[in-house]
């Protein structure tokens, strides 16, 4: 939850409305007026970074308790 509160606003639209709401593609791509070309490379790009993110605050969490 807290990787996808500091992602941008379209990125956490994107992985929220597909995954969480269950939307279709088709029915994000209209919403929003996508081509399924920019939703398909808008969700990839925002998994990506939704990933690096987690990554980063496992990453993060772990030295702490390393450290802590």
């Amino acid at each position: 939850k807290d990787a996808l509160k500091q992602m941008r606003p379209m990125d956490r639209e994107l992985i929220e409305r597909f995954y969480f709401l269950q939307q279709t593609q088709g029915e994000i791509c209209r919403s929003l007026g996508l081509t399924h070309d920019q939703f398909r490379l808008g969700k990839w790009r925002a998994k990506t970074r939704l990933l690096a993110a987690i990554r980063k605050q496992v990453h993060s969490r772990t030295l702490q308790a390393l450290v802590g």
